[in-house]
Order: C-alpha cells, then structure tokens, then sequence
C-alpha cells in the first residue's frame, strides 16, 4: 500500500484532503508533536441537515501492526467533550479495538481502516502527491 510510503505527517495531510473532499469543512492538522492525541480537527458541512456545525477531531495512524483498545481508549480521552471522534489507520483493529469504539456507556468513536480508507481513497479519486 502506497500510503505506507509517506512520512506520518505527509499521511496527516493527506487525511485532511480526504476529509475535505467527503465534504468536512475548516479541516485543519494539528501541529506535529505536542497535539494532544489529535491530529485532524474538522466541521460537518452545513448542507448536513442533521450534523451541521459537529466538530469532529481524528487520530490518523499510519501503522503496519493493528490498533488496539488502548489506543482508542486513549484517543477518547484526548478528545474535546463536545467532539466526535474518527480514528483512522492503514492497518487494522483489534476485536478489542472494535468493541471499545462501540462501548454503550462511552462516546462511540467511528473506525477506518485500511481497506475501508483504500475504498474511500479510491471513490474519491485522490492520488498521493
């Protein structure tokens, strides 16, 4: 996979377009080191007559090995109270990962990864520049 190739910060940046083109707006990267967790800050477009205005904070981890429960615990703490949370990956996530993302009692945290971001990568039609 291509996007393995490119430096961390270069993926950051590339997620960002992504965002942007699925429609997010005021889409910024957060600064290389000392970000907290988060990496992307965005808005939902006003055209979304449901989430209009929802802030949205992503974590993008560009990783061979798979994320787990942890990372995501982790991330859900990093994220602003009135935030949802996109945690983003080129490989993939643990079943406990995956379980903690959707835990009942917790803000639920939306999961792409690889084949998931290939997919909207290639929908999109985006290249790496």
């Amino acid at each position: 996979m291509r996007l393995l190739q490119i430096a961390p910060f270069d993926f950051e940046h590339f997620i960002k377009q992504v965002m942007e083109r699925s429609g997010f707006v005021d889409v910024s990267v957060t600064k290389a080191s000392g970000d907290g967790g988060i990496d992307v800050n965005a808005y939902v477009e006003e055209a979304n007559e449901f989430f209009a205005g929802t802030h949205v904070q992503t974590q993008v981890k560009r990783w061979r090995h798979a994320v787990g429960s942890p990372d995501i615990n982790s991330f859900r703490g990093a994220l602003s109270t009135t935030a949802k949370g996109i945690f983003v990956t080129t490989s993939a996530f643990t079943r406990a990962a995956v379980t903690e993302a959707s835990h009942a009692n917790k803000p639920s945290i939306s999961l792409i990864d690889g084949p998931r971001l290939s997919a909207i990568v290639l929908r999109l039609a985006l290249t790496l520049s």
